[in-house]
């Protein structure tokens, strides 16, 4: 019994002396090193115009940016968000005020949304009534809280996102459809849909849709090209589809998105939807009245009902990977992206119901839309109808 008690006392012995040697013990003669300090996670903020639901792109965007900040080391994956900034006024002064200088009430307890895995990933401020927030309130806010990348999800924010950029020389700024400065630290993002939208068009023709309606927010350069596209790919199918425009006359109207596309299906007499429109809602308008329906920004399966087609989506991530790559080696700089079906930024969902005509149509269209000469033809079969216009004059 003793002399196993002896070699259990060995062994034992033996073991500590390993663990001592294996796990940083400090050997004789040095001194004990100190545990390594991280450096902080860098903070990414965002601001948006609307309130950035699960049913707009905006909210697409944003899961992009944290999927980017989850790829890239150094980002703290926690976006700081600013919802429902639509005044996006440029200062006078050199710098931002306090933002505790500038509102009147106290700003809402912060909200939280959910990913599918029920993840927190937004902090979200909302704003009431009694509070309206400015970009210069938001902007000032995310600094204070110490953000070093601030990503603006809206073209309005162009001038005041390139004067924050110029005051501000250590701030990060992401600018979605601006102007090109040469600012060393603002970059700014869009994304070229016209092939996508080439596609879906020979698509629906090819399904034998002779009038398609089409909704879209402001009469744009961007929306017209996009509209175009999709008319020119109709055409490449049969050359007899009209193509009908209703534009809504406003970037974000949650009630004119349902009742505008209802116009095109129901007065217009349109019997495919297609849009250029942000949010999920025209196709849950379309899927109202059992109508087929093509979806913008992300795919809109779920809500586009039992006739759904597909979706033009927007891969926001390829942008935000390579953005914040170049924020945590150094490397950033004045640059303009301009995402496109090549480099992977804008594709075409998978169809739904789809037929051998809509297959062959596809095939044919993205060989087609990998020329972009084909853009460069004037579509003739469109016909622009302003926001609530019916048989000539406006409601």
């Amino acid at each position: 019994m003793k002399t196993h008690i002896r070699i259990f006392s060995f062994f034992a012995a033996a073991a500590l002396l390993f663990l001592l040697c294996g796990c940083g013990a400090a050997s004789p003669g040095s001194t004990q090193t100190e545990a390594t300090t991280l450096p902080p996670l860098r903070k990414i903020g965002c601001i948006v115009p609307d309130s950035a639901t699960v049913g707009s792109m905006t909210y697409r965007m944003l899961a992009d940016l944290r999927q980017a900040a989850q790829e890239t080391d150094g980002f703290d994956t926690q976006i700081l968000l600013q919802t429902g900034i639509t005044d996006a006024a440029v200062p006078e002064g050199e710098k931002l005020p306090p933002p505790t200088t500038q509102t009147t009430t106290s700003p809402p307890e912060p909200e939280s949304f959910t990913d599918k895995d029920g993840k927190v990933y937004i902090e979200a401020v909302p704003v009431t009534p009694a509070s309206p927030l400015t970009a210069s309130y938001a902007a000032s806010r995310l600094i204070e809280d110490a953000c070093e990348v601030i990503v603006f999800a809206d073209a309005r924010y162009d001038a005041f996102s390139a004067w924050l950029a110029e005051k501000y020389p250590d701030l990060y700024v992401l600018q979605y459809e601006g102007k090109e400065t040469n600012l060393s630290n603002r970059q700014t993002f869009s994304i070229d849909a016209r092939a996508p939208f080439y596609m879906p068009g020979a698509v629906a023709a090819a399904r034998g849709d002779m009038r398609i309606g089409f909704t879209a927010g402001r009469d744009t350069a961007q929306n017209r090209a996009c509209i175009n596209a999709f008319a020119l790919g109709a055409a490449s199918e049969n050359e007899k589809t009209q193509i009908i425009v209703r534009f809504l006359g406003a970037d974000s109207d949650l009630v004119l998105e349902r009742t505008v596309p209802a116009m095109l299906l129901e007065e217009d007499g349109c019997t495919l939807l297609a849009q250029s429109v942000l949010t999920a809602l025209p196709v849950a308008a379309a899927a109202e009245k059992k109508a087929a329906c093509i979806g913008f920004g992300y795919d809109m399966a779920a809500d586009g009902g039992a006739q759904y087609v597909c979706s033009v989506v927007l891969h926001f991530d390829v942008f935000f990977r390579q953005a914040l790559s170049a924020v945590a080696d150094g490397s950033f700089s004045a640059a303009v992206f301009q995402g496109n079906a090549e480099n992977g930024a804008a594709s075409l969902s998978e169809l739904h119901h789809a037929t051998d005509a809509m297959g062959q149509a596809l095939s044919r269209s993205e060989k087609a839309a990998e020329k972009t000469d084909v853009f460069r033809a004037e579509p003739s079969n469109i016909t622009i109808l302003q926001g609530r216009e019916k048989n000539g004059e406006t409601d």
